[in-house]
């Protein structure tokens, strides 16, 4: 293994997945270990906020955590602290999940951190939380490498894949690594990868890199319980050596030279920057509609200044129409606002549905359809037809200008007799009895009396 020097930049890794339970963990600890044991200056930190449990893989206590970071209590050199074979551990905070949204003096003290952090290591290994949130994001997007953990379970690929769909569509451009875990051999690793890959390259357009695989091993599992990761085992041991081939593909990764030599605290310093101009520009904007209200009150008007529904309907269209004409909005980002306003809103369109619908299919070009599509708005379209008001219920329901048999519908002279006797004796009726009663009435005359007396 190439050991980095002085002049190198810290190799920054992630490790995350897209759902708990696939050993994401225990794989971040064993690699750092392994790197640690072959040379390595490690630091390894764990960033799962909401379930930090990288310490209690190794059996260790710690006196502190992250969160006394951001409470100002202990500084950094206080919190790391000594795991097996050189191995460094920074401490997540269980629970303390706002680590994007901490506040200006929290966010200057994590920077500083990792400013301090950054430098002393030849790797750092970031253990995230599972799943899209922005915290995991935004690790993922700070490291130079991110490796995403899955397994043979179909809900670990199909959240795998959206993590990454969801990275992509917040601009993330760097090639990300997989590691197959928990798998029984290295031809079902690569028969998993492969259909895995196939599909983020299909749906997604984002091209991926194997990194390798970690096989299903009751030593692994048994190590967890007894809280001594198997990479402190000898090198010589099957469960261990696993690790220590994945830290060779890991280093010949970074000396290919195709990994961007970002610095891990400089994201975290631009993010403190947004975050507090954010803050700066909704102080300005509450401070000057504080000083319009206090103006207009000063005039002696009661009732505070509110902002008409039009104006919010008139800057919202205009927003939108920035946003679907700007040349990096892209087709799923105006398919992904869309559905969340139909799914948000849905339940009260009425019958503008329908017109939503019809204008969808005025849109759709059928020679564009692939089967699969084709098949999905038949089938649709086929629900619609068969719902309890169906089309045939429709075609009972007679039109306003019912259409006539000519032949059916003819006067017939030989049941009410002459049409001009048969209208003078509707005049000459009192209006007293129903129409029923009359025309039988007449119905009966007619029939003992000779047509036309």
């Amino acid at each position: 293994m190439t050991k980095v020097g002085s002049t190198k930049k810290t190799r920054i890794i992630a490790f995350t997945s897209g759902k708990g339970g696939v050993g994401k963990t225990s794989l971040s600890v064993n690699l750092a270990i392994a790197l640690s044991r072959m040379g390595s200056k490690v630091c390894l930190f764990d960033a799962d906020m909401g379930m930090a449990n990288v310490n209690i893989i190794l059996g260790i206590t710690p006196a502190y955590t992250l969160e006394h970071l951001f409470t100002n209590e202990k500084t950094i050199q206080d919190i790391v602290f000594p795991g097996p074979a050189g191995l460094d551990i920074i401490p997540g905070a269980s629970g303390f999940s706002k680590c994007v949204d901490l506040d200006e003096t929290q966010q200057e003290r994590l920077v500083e951190a990792l400013e301090f952090i950054e430098p002393k290591y030849d790797y750092l290994i970031i253990d995230t939380g599972a799943g899209i949130s922005p915290a995991v994001l935004h690790f993922v997007a700070a490291a130079q490498m991110a490796a995403v953990v899955i397994t043979p379970e179909p809900t670990s690929l199909t959240d795998a894949f959206s993590l990454l769909k969801v990275l992509h569509r917040r601009g993330y451009k760097r090639k990300p690594q997989v590691i197959v875990n928990m798998v029984q051999s290295a031809s079902k690793a690569d028969k998993i990868y492969r259909r895995f890959d196939s599909a983020v390259k299909k749906y997604i357009g984002v091209d991926t890199e194997f990194l390798g695989s970690v096989w299903m091993d009751e030593s692994i599992r048994s190590s967890i319980t007894l809280q001594r990761p198997v990479a402190m085992l000898p090198e010589s041991d099957p469960s261990c050596k696993r690790f220590y081939r994945l830290a060779d593909r890991l280093d010949k990764a970074f000396n290919s030279g195709g990994v961007p030599k970002v610095s891990f605290s400089h994201y975290w310093k631009k993010i403190a920057e947004r975050s507090n101009a954010r803050r700066v520009k909704k102080a300005v904007e509450a401070e000057t509609k504080e000083t319009n209200l206090n103006e207009f009150q000063s005039k002696g008007s009661t009732e505070p200044l509110t902002s008409a529904p039009e104006d919010s309907w008139v800057d919202l269209r205009v927003k939108m129409n920035q946003f679907l004409e700007n040349d990096n909005t892209t087709p799923e980002q105006v398919v992904t606002l869309l559905s969340s306003c139909i799914v948000t809103y849905g339940d009260r369109l009425g019958g503008a549905a329908t017109d939503l619908l019809h204008g969808l299919l005025q849109v759709i070009k059928p020679a564009e359809l692939d089967e699969d599509n084709k098949a999905l708005i038949a089938q649709d379209l086929k629900r619609l037809v068969s719902a309890p008001s169906n089309i045939q219920d429709l075609k009972e329901i007679p039109s306003e200008e019912p259409v006539l048999d000519a032949k059916k519908h003819r006067y017939d002279e030989r049941e009410f007799g002459c049409q001009s006797v048969l209208v003078e004796k509707i005049r000459q009726s009192s209006g007293q009895i129903s129409l029923d009663h009359l025309l039988e009435s007449i119905k009966y005359t007619s029939l003992v009396e000779p047509t036309g007396s």
